[in-house]
């Protein structure tokens, strides 16, 4: 189910083409990086580096490897107004939301499914590995039932649950999303967030 956090969407980028070659990156902790030498940006990236997620991005739309950026840079701006190791797939759904963001400035194929193949893909060059839950939590709006079919590429099928909007309404009344404090710090998905129902007392 894809949710909102106190009523805002908390992650995002904007995508920024410039005249003048190289990117900057920028991020919401202030960080800020530009890389004007384009081969510089190669795998394997250092697990503190807080650019590697758009990086790996950068590298499985092909942006790098096919010498797209030629007279011609960008800026990229990522945030995320989430707590980190949460558990709710921030991530993931960043990763998402830059690879969508990269293929259209360079009118690739934006389609959901091969952003959520890319972002498979772009997991395992971080090194960081995960599946495909989280990409497709943030992908797809609403409530929905995902299967996978064995075999690569990857292959997925999405259902919407149509809820009523008195289940949306009860919902949005019995259901607080909480976070406990405790980081994720393994791929056992434990998720540091909890949802917690409400129950009507009478």
């Amino acid at each position: 189910m894809a949710i909102s956090l106190e009523g805002f969407q908390p992650i995002g980028t904007i995508i920024e083409t410039t005249k003048t070659e190289g990117i900057l990156f920028t991020d919401d902790a202030e960080n800020q990086l530009f890389v004007e030498d384009y081969t510089s940006i190669c795998a394997p990236f250092d697990g503190d580096d807080p650019f590697r997620l758009v990086k790996s991005a950068l590298h499985v739309t092909g942006i790098i490897h096919d010498n797209i950026l030629v007279d011609m840079g960008m800026h990229i701006k990522t945030w995320a107004n989430v707590p980190r190791g949460s558990g709710l797939g921030t991530s993931s759904i960043l990763a998402a939301a830059v690879v969508k963001g990269l293929l259209q400035v360079i009118d690739g194929d934006d389609s959901t499914e091969n952003v959520a193949r890319l972002v498979l893909v772009l997991e395992q060059l971080m090194g960081t590995g995960g599946g495909w839950q989280d990409q497709i939590g943030g992908l797809y709006p609403g409530i929905k039932c995902t299967s996978s079919f064995p075999g690569i590429p990857l292959r997925l099928q999405v259902v919407p649950l149509l809820a009523s909007p008195q289940l949306i309404s009860k919902l949005q009344q019995r259901l607080l999303v909480v976070f406990t404090g405790q980081v994720s710090i393994s791929f056992l998905y434990k998720y540091t967030f909890c949802i917690v129902t409400l129950r009507t007392l009478h």
